[in-house]
């Protein structure tokens, strides 16, 4: 008698995870964090650096140009000339489309609880350094990524990261995220 016998196959070995080694930034960050009583908005671009740095002026002209409107759902705002306004959704009061020479960047305004303290304000940081595959900052580090902006009569903070952006969502704190539940 003859048969066929299977052959037997080695188990695939798991490959080790290597650490990601991270190049030279191709992506920029700019967020514009305006504290509204207890809470803050949140005006965050994304996009390739060469892009955001063409519409950069108009971007902190739009954001100075933010103010808090006590009757209204949502802060009011004067678009630049050519920029769009989409509605928003569950989880943005608005998405601000800018034209660029390749694909358009997106302005995505949301709102979350804010208390203004140094903490939240790092854990948002380190949450967008994350997102750009940059370690945590440390505390007396946000002085190299953060600047102030008038919109209006209150002082708008400006976060300045550039990295390597990976597409990712929210992360609340209850999901491995740091701090308070914070600004997209």
């Amino acid at each position: 008698h003859s048969y066929d016998a299977p052959k037997e196959v080695a188990p695939p070995v798991a490959a080790k995870a290597l650490p990601v080694e991270v190049g030279e930034p191709t992506d920029r960050m700019l967020v514009g964090i305006l504290p509204d009583g207890g809470r803050a908005w949140f005006f965050k671009v994304v996009g390739p650096i060469a892009a955001i740095a063409e519409n950069e002026k108009s971007i902190n002209d739009f954001l100075t140009s933010v103010r808090l409107a006590p009757q209204q759902a949502k802060p009011e705002w004067k678009l630049p000339e050519g920029w769009s306004e989409q509605p928003g959704n569950a989880m943005r009061a608005a998405t601000v489309v800018i034209p660029t020479k390749e694909k358009p960047l997106e302005l995505t305004v949301t709102t979350l609880p804010w208390t203004g303290a140094a903490p939240d304000l790092l854990s948002n940081v380190n949450r967008w350094r994350g997102q750009l595959q940059l370690g945590p900052a440390a505390p007396d580090s946000l002085g190299d990524t953060v600047r102030e902006l008038a919109a209006g009569d209150v002082k708008m903070t400006i976060v300045d990261l550039r990295g390597q952006f990976k597409a990712g969502g929210m992360t609340p704190p209850f999901a491995g995220g740091a701090g308070p539940f914070s600004g997209g």
